[in-house]
């Protein structure tokens, strides 16, 4: 299991065996803001902060890094809160969960007046595609197992509930009424 672990006032990366906890051990003293999953291998992490996506193998040697700046680009802001997680069977390809820099027209926002959506990163060609289209809130995407669906929580006129939609866009169906999609395998 890899996590993120506050030590000195840093959220570092830290990998543990389910089966020995009290073993666990830092992975790499950079700061992070979440881990976006493991490589279909399971030896190398993929975690993130404001600046970069790394892949960071179980001996703490950075083996990949990409710029935050080639999916945000100038259209979606960056916040602690955003998600970035890897498709389970496709480790250059990321599901982006971030809001807007500027206030979409006629687009729901939240409390803060904030409108988030969903975008797909292909690392390879550098393209990105939003999953989501304005009209569609939408945050905190989460792979389906076998990558066939991205589940999201979207806001509704009376709070939030758990969607899902295929990564290009189609299939959008709500799932049901909660704050925040879990996935398991």
């Amino acid at each position: 299991m890899a996590f993120t672990r506050l030590e000195a006032k840093v959220w570092q990366v830290w990998v543990m065996d389910l089966a020995e906890p009290a073993k666990a051990s830092r992975v790499s003293e950079e700061e992070m803001d979440g881990v976006a999953g493991w490589s279909p291998e399971s030896d190398t992490i993929i975690c993130y902060n404001q600046t970069n996506v790394y892949w960071i193998g179980l001996d703490g040697k950075t083996r990949r890094k990409v710029p935050t700046s080639v999916f945000y680009r100038q259209d979606l802001e960056w916040m602690s809160s955003n998600k970035i997680r890897i498709h389970p069977k496709n480790p250059n390809l990321l599901a982006v969960s971030a809001g807007y820099s500027e206030t979409q027209e006629g687009a729901p926002a939240d409390e803060t007046g904030m409108t988030f959506t969903v975008a797909l990163f292909d690392i390879n060609s550098s393209k990105r595609d939003l999953v989501l289209t304005k009209k569609v809130w939408g945050d905190e995407a989460e792979w389906s197992p076998d990558g066939e669906w991205l589940y999201f929580r979207r806001l509704e006129a009376r709070g939030f509930a758990v969607w899902r939609v295929h990564p290009d866009g189609s299939g959008l169906e709500r799932v049901a009424a909660g704050s925040g999609p879990a996935v398991a395998e």
